[in-house]
């Protein structure tokens, strides 16, 4: 988990220092008029989870108890930093986690007999946007669109076999791509803040340790923007 998590600040922390000089200010906070450069904030809302798995998992027709993994839906929480590439354009960078539980899960010593499990989990993603933008007044409205990458980190193994596979390859967390696309507004509320909710759809290619289902997963997020 700990490689993940560090993988994917690596990889923010290298889209972010594609504009050093953009992200220094030597002389403190830029003066109210000045043009903007950019935003850094925080975001908190809900994402919905969906099965991670096109399979049913069971032991044999005597075995009546089936089950198919799902990641539940929760709570998600994160950081962005965002850059205005030009005046109708933004790239944002956005780290987030939910703390979630996938449902559904087999039971390891004899699935299809004992009731499924909760297996508590964790869904890191980074999501690398491009938002064109349209103001009027206080308001503007995004429409951010990209692609990143996602990662589940289980606490324990998911299933203890994959139905069509070998029995020796267990279903555990996984990472891979994801795309996304959604809407985006803000609210300047005074001087260099602004409120913003953001509602997107994220396609996540692989969440297990195999290649077998993409995952959809619609998010709702709300926060703040300190612009710079």
């Amino acid at each position: 988990m700990l490689r993940k998590l560090v993988l994917i600040l690596l990889v923010s922390t290298l889209a972010l220092s594609v504009f050093p000089a953009q992200a220094q200010d030597t002389e403190g906070d830029a003066p109210e008029d000045a043009p903007e450069r950019g935003a850094w904030g925080i975001f908190a809302g809900f994402l919905q989870g969906s099965e991670l798995t096109n399979n049913q998992i069971f032991g044999s027709v005597a075995r009546p108890l089936a089950s198919r993994p799902e990641l539940d839906d929760g709570a998600t929480f994160g950081a962005i930093y965002s850059i205005q590439t030009a005046p109708r354009w933004i790239l944002e960078t956005r780290i987030g986690l939910s703390s979630t539980t996938v449902l559904d899960a087999p039971d390891l010593t004899d699935p299809g007999v004992n009731p499924p499990r909760m297996v508590d989990a964790q869904l890191f993603y980074l999501d690398i946007a491009l938002i064109p933008t349209f103001t009027w007044g206080e308001f503007t409205l995004g429409i951010p669109f990209g692609g990143g990458w996602g990662s589940v980190s289980a606490d324990e193994v998911i299933a203890p076999f994959i139905p069509g596979r070998s029995i020796e390859l267990k279903l555990e967390g996984g990472n891979g791509a994801q795309y996304f696309a959604g809407l985006q507004g803000r609210w300047r509320t005074g001087g260099r803040w602004s409120l913003f909710a953001d509602a997107r759809i994220h396609r996540f290619h692989r969440l297990v340790n195999v290649t077998e289902q993409n995952v959809n997963a619609p998010e709702i997020t709300f926060g703040f923007l300190r612009h710079f």
